[in-house]
């Protein structure tokens, strides 16, 4: 009898002791597991300070379409250009975001998959919609000059589409209302399916070699884009491709150009902006931004590691050498990259490297340059002044542009346009950013807590 009771006894306690357990945890922050390898802070200060770099890089290249930089200064003309891949980095940005937070929130919320699409709709939804009813009130950006614009369908089902963000399912459709809005729609396809990637890559190594099999990809679907383009000037011996260019840059008018050569050459450029805009173009990108996580993650010890010792095994100098070594190397491949082309690469994903190579310098280290309070704010407000930069620049440019003398221009009179158009669209964007997209993620946060209230958290219970 005497062993019977005791053997009940220590079940009896061992039973309690569980139960305890599991209300400190639930009582308590949930601690994240040690496989999970991130002990990290709400917000990481290099990543709003992409954003901002990335959003600069947009504002330049939307600067060099509104002020004539090929006749004024041609030798800075590509760097103006390319700076349209700093979309490019904001997909990088994206994935290694959504990926941080999933694996973070995974652990702390009972129905971490729900509350991801509810955080992702929230934050993007309340501030397109108002960038849609805007613009669909007071056109404002390129107009028939453009020739992929000037094809570009604003009926009913374009707006239908573009309101529900299926609008990337047809090049007439795709940029057809807000002047960049193939970026957004390209990214809310690519949220449905990130649970599918999140459960699939486990390994930097297997983030990689996705990230290889989809530029493989995109290669097929490049070599397919030329053939659908070529077919498209094959059928009309009348049309050369380079003759139809020539036409575009001198005239930078479609009424100067002959209809029956004009109706060719836009939807020949019609097809190959789209076939660059859609998701599996830009899918190669997205997986840059997985590897990226992994790479973060494997910075540190898993499972020691925390934000303000990202490499902790390393010593601070040495971490500094790394970060400003790394940032070296990025620096140089964006100074070399627009003014160099490889026929097999498509150059968006050699960007993406760099935005990659960029992004792990500044988690080793926060190189003051990019990260300080100018940067991290600038992509606070990012995605509002995406979404207004062009209500401010275009009337601007239009104002500026006449006065601007290309037999005297100078930097000096680059400057001034941009002191104007920046501050002028931070505070817009500020505006918006405090009066809508602020109200919307608060919304989706308590839709997420009343939710949350109903189904308790089952802690994520780990071994040592």
């Amino acid at each position: 009898a005497g062993p019977r009771r005791a053997l009940r006894n220590r079940q009896a306690a061992a039973t309690m002791s569980r139960h305890n357990s599991t209300e400190e945890l639930r009582a308590s922050p949930v601690r994240y597991p040690k496989a999970s390898g991130l002990m990290v802070k709400a917000k990481l200060r290099f990543i709003d300070c992409l954003r901002g770099v990335a959003i600069f890089g947009v504002l330049l290249r939307h600067l060099a379409e509104t002020v004539p930089m090929k006749q004024l200064a041609p030798q800075f003309d590509p760097y103006f250009r390319a700076g349209q891949y700093g979309v490019q980095l904001f997909f990088v940005v994206s994935a290694f975001t959504l990926f941080l937070s999933l694996d973070r929130r995974r652990v702390s919320e009972s129905r971490p998959w729900r509350n991801y699409f509810i955080r992702r709709f929230f934050r993007i939804a309340p501030m397109f919609w108002a960038a849609l009813i805007f613009y669909l009130c007071f056109p404002i950006g390129p107009g028939e000059s453009d020739a992929v614009v000037s094809l570009q369908q604003k009926n009913l089902p374009a707006i239908a589409a573009t309101a529900l963000f299926v609008n990337s399912c047809n090049p007439h459709w795709i940029n057809s209302i807000i002047a960049g809005e193939w970026s957004v729609a390209t990214e809310m396809l690519f949220y449905l399916l990130v649970p599918l990637f999140f459960l699939a890559f486990k390994s930097v190594r297997r983030a990689m070699i996705v990230a290889i099999l989809l530029t493989g990809m995109v290669l097929v679907l490049t070599g397919a884009a030329w053939v659908i383009t070529e077919g498209l000037r094959w059928h009309n011996p009348m049309l050369h491709r380079a003759e139809s260019r020539a036409l575009y840059k001198v005239s930078h008018s479609r009424a100067m150009v002959p209809d029956r050569l004009a109706s060719v050459a836009d939807r020949q450029e019609l097809w190959r902006a789209y076939l660059y805009f859609w998701l599996p173009n830009q899918l190669p990108v997205f997986a840059l931004g997985i590897v990226l996580f992994y790479l973060y993650h494997a910075l540190g010890e898993p499972g020691r590691r925390t934000e303000e010792d990202v490499g902790a095994r390393a010593p601070p100098g040495a971490r500094r050498r790394q970060s400003y070594l790394l940032f070296l190397v990025a620096l140089a491949m964006l100074m070399w990259l627009p003014t160099h082309q490889f026929r097999y690469i498509p150059p968006h994903l050699l960007f993406g490297v760099a935005a990659v190579v960029l992004a792990c310098a500044l988690a080793i280290h926060e190189i003051p340059l990019l990260v300080n309070p100018f940067w991290q704010y600038l992509g606070k407000i990012s995605y509002s002044v995406y979404l207004t930069h062009w209500a401010i620049m275009w009337p601007l440019a239009k104002w500026i542009s006449p006065t601007i003398d290309a037999n005297h221009f100078s930097f000096a009179r680059l400057g001034l346009i941009l002191a104007l158009e920046l501050p002028l669209a931070m505070l817009v964007a500020t505006v918006t950013f405090h009066l809508i997209e602020q109200p919307g993620q608060e919304l989706g946060r308590r839709l997420i807590r009343r939710l949350e209230s109903r189904s308790p958290v089952q802690p994520v219970l780990t071994t040592a």
